[in-house]
């Protein structure tokens, strides 16, 4: 039995065998959810994780807010909401998010929650997902390379904010980044997007190649270019601060690339497997690698600022 009829539901083994060979060629296998989910609901998936989150996130950070103590005021006057107010945010957004992508899996007539965990009990899925992250981590060495000459250089708006609030409340962020974020986002950008442009298999590599795009971009911190023209019109700003808020830019679209290409590889990976749970898996131990590296370097500096070394540097991107 091969490797695709090997990730059925048992009921579904004793079928005709007209889903186990790609009538495509090419290098990629079926895929179980790519076969049985319908184009339509594949677009489902990318807009509740792509649109849905937002919604979700603006409803929470209204309720959030309005608890007393989630909200400070600055010297400056402005109110401004707390660490917790925004772990809070994060946590509870991406809980209510798994919620909803559970429910519709769960409620689907086809049963396809089961093709989902079936994905899961395969021993490939993980060799796969070891491959993947390998080529994750040389991509991002390789950039860490040709970015050392760059003084300015540094993790974008998305990873020094998941770090900030990882040292101050770590339970909240663990279970958010390494399990509730990845679950979400392979959902909605390999299960979603790359399968829907990718439904025949004629299109397989759009699919990847505009999945990464994707995914690069929602990591992107568009507020600092509204910041960096915001900065520059008004007349009382320094040449200091302007230099700053441009290499706020600048970091982003340094920081960009490493997300696409980091998009692209888990959307290889779960192309070549036809396993979600390989992109899934690379995904998440990607994530909990970088979450217990800030722990041990936060735990490194209390114990000797002086002659810690720091970690930050080779922190691997949170794929968040």
């Amino acid at each position: 039995m091969n490797v695709y009829q090997d990730n059925l539901p048992e009921e579904e083994k004793s079928k005709p065998s007209k889903h186990q060979d790609n009538p495509n060629g090419g290098i990629f296998p079926r895929s179980a959810l790519n076969d049985y989910i319908p184009v339509w609901e594949k677009i489902v998936f990318f807009l509740i994780g792509f649109l849905g989150l937002n919604i979700i996130s603006v409803i929470v950070s209204i309720v959030i807010q309005s608890i007393p103590g989630m909200l400070v005021r600055t010297e400056n006057g402005y109110l401004k909401v707390t660490s917790l107010a925004s772990a809070l945010v994060n946590f509870l957004s991406y809980a209510l998010l798994v919620m909803l992508f559970l429910l519709f899996l769960f409620l689907d007539k086809r049963g396809n929650y089961k093709r989902y965990f079936a994905s899961y009990a395969h021993p490939k899925a993980y060799l796969f997902a070891f491959v993947g992250l390998l080529a994750i981590y040389l991509m991002q060495a390789l950039f860490s390379v040709c970015y050392s000459r760059i003084t300015f250089y540094s993790s974008n708006d998305n990873q020094t904010s998941l770090e900030s609030l990882s040292h101050s409340y770590p339970a909240l962020l663990f279970f958010m980044t390494v399990f509730f974020a990845p679950f979400c986002e392979e959902l909605t950008y390999r299960v979603g997007l790359l399968d829907a442009i990718g439904h025949k298999y004629k299109f397989r590599w759009l699919g990847i190649v505009l999945s990464a795009i994707f995914f690069g971009f929602i990591h992107f911190d568009f507020s600092a270019i509204t910041n960096y023209w915001a900065v520059l019109a008004d007349s009382e700003s320094t040449a200091s601060e302007i230099t700053k808020a441009m290499q706020s830019v600048q970091i982003e679209f340094l920081n960009l690339p490493i997300y696409i290409m980091s998009g692209f590889f888990l959307g290889l990976t779960y192309a070549l497997s036809g396993e979600i749970a390989a992109s899934t898996t690379a995904h998440m131990v990607n994530n909990l690698i970088g979450f217990l590296m800030i722990l041990v370097q936060a735990y490194a500096s209390k114990g000797d600022s002086s002659s810690a070394v720091s970690l930050l540097s080779f922190l691997p991107h949170f794929l968040f």
